[in-house]
This record gives C-alpha cells, structure tokens and sequence, in this order.
C-alpha cells in the first residue's frame, strides 16, 4: 500500500464517511515529503460533492473549491475519495460505469486547472478500493 493511501484511511473522518447512507466526494490535499513514489502527507480535506444512495451528482461537484483549496493549501498533490453507502445490506467498493466516467472527467478538469490528481479511493464500510492500485490511473 502506497504511504497516502494509508495516511487517508487513517484519517478520523473516515469513519464517518465509510458509514454514510449517500455517496459523498471528498478531496484529500497532499504535500510530498520526500521523492520516494507516493509518499505524501494530508494537508487537508474538503466535501466537494454529493448525491444519494446510487451515485454522485455530476452538477454538485466543486471545481472552484478544489481548485480554491488546492492553492491555498499549496497542496502537491489530490485525491478524490467517495463511499459506496450499503444498499439492502450489502455495498462493495468496486467502480460503477459513473465512477469510472465521473473519474475521467475530473481528471481531465484538474489537468486544465493544473491541479495534480493522483488517485480515486472508493470506500465502504470496511474495503477500498485505489485507481492506482488496480492500475486505473497512472501516477
């Protein structure tokens, strides 16, 4: 496990968003702290979007306040996060459809806010899941 995906899951806030009964974004602001591949420390966090039980609402997502936030923590680095909230019981971390567009298309707006994405964690009540990890995005 790379060093800021164990620094974000240790973070207290994710005990709350693991338990949340509709998916929320959040954006988790990295500094480097040294030149070893993924290793980061948060610097801090901040919703910036939300939906219901299913899926995020693509309108709801902040450009401006991930960008706001970014500079003014003169952050290295971004992670988005969401939860998949259980549904009849059951949840699991792995991508919808949404997910995976939804991913592309705020990489393609932190790109052209040069913003430095690095990685999309889903969680559950208990499992993640990285896009690094499972080689969906290069870091």
């Amino acid at each position: 496990m790379l060093a800021y995906i164990s620094n974000i899951l240790n973070q207290e806030i994710l005990k709350h968003i693991r338990n949340l009964d509709v998916e929320k974004l959040y954006g988790f602001y990295l500094k480097q702290r040294s030149d070893k591949i993924g290793d980061y420390e948060v610097c801090g966090f901040v919703e910036i979007g939300s939906g219901n039980a299913y899926s995020i609402s693509p309108d709801t997502v902040s450009y401006k306040t991930m960008k706001k936030v970014y500079d003014e923590l003169n952050a290295d680095a971004l992670v988005i996060m969401h939860n998949h909230p259980k549904i009849m019981g059951r949840s699991s971390v792995s991508p919808s459809d949404d997910d995976l567009i939804g991913t592309y298309a705020i990489a393609r707006t932190c790109m052209s806010n040069k913003i430095r994405l690095i990685d999309h964690i889903i969680v559950d009540t208990s499992n993640y899941f990285s896009f690094v990890e499972n080689r969906l995005i290069d870091i």
